[in-house]
């Protein structure tokens, strides 16, 4: 059964500093090497620390839990290395505003930023993002002051077939979505 954040949260903002508060634990290998496991939300909770991949999760759930279209990205930093990354992106439609403001969510520092308002001074690419019944794959250049997040458009970003999503929601990953 789903859970509404609201039980817990009095807002999305709020739920968003608890979920920045959890302690940031890298897991690596004995070499030192990072290992790129995504942990269930019940896991992360129970451990009290968890990887990026896991903040982004559980914000992601909550934000949904509230009602927001959200989605985990996926893509990079914008680096010396452009680093693997994932992050919390929502879509929002202001009052007689016909395109969706987007918001770019960093759990685990509690940082919230306007896209094309610095965005690509932090992130390098865009590859996919995903919720609990969506998956989108950008098509677009992936530079980020290039990417369009009009997730509709078909010539920008291509959508998991429905059909293909419920098969792959039915599977026993370890990671799911709550909402």
């Amino acid at each position: 059964m789903p859970y509404r954040a609201e039980h817990w949260f009095s807002s999305p903002f709020e739920a968003f500093r608890f979920v920045s508060s959890i302690p940031f634990e890298r897991l690596v290998t004995i070499g030192g090497k990072p290992i790129a496991a995504w942990n269930t939300v019940h896991t992360f909770l129970a451990k009290g620390s968890g990887d990026i991949q896991d903040h982004c999760t559980l914000l992601c759930s909550l934000f949904l839990g509230f009602g927001l279209e959200a989605y985990v990205a996926v893509g990079t930093l914008k680096d010396n290395s452009m680093s693997s990354h994932v992050w919390v992106i929502t879509r929002v439609r202001r009052r007689g505003e016909a395109k969706k403001s987007v918001y770019f969510w960093e759990s685990t520092n509690g940082l919230r930023t306007e896209a094309g308002k610095g965005v690509e001074e932090v992130y390098g690419t865009i590859t996919c993002v995903f919720s609990k019944k969506e998956f989108y794959a950008n098509l677009q250049e992936s530079e980020m002051a290039k990417v369009l997040y009009e997730f509709e458009d078909e010539t920008k970003w291509k959508k998991m077939s429905e059909n293909i999503t419920k098969i792959v929601r039915s599977w026993n990953f370890p990671v799911k979505l709550l909402m």
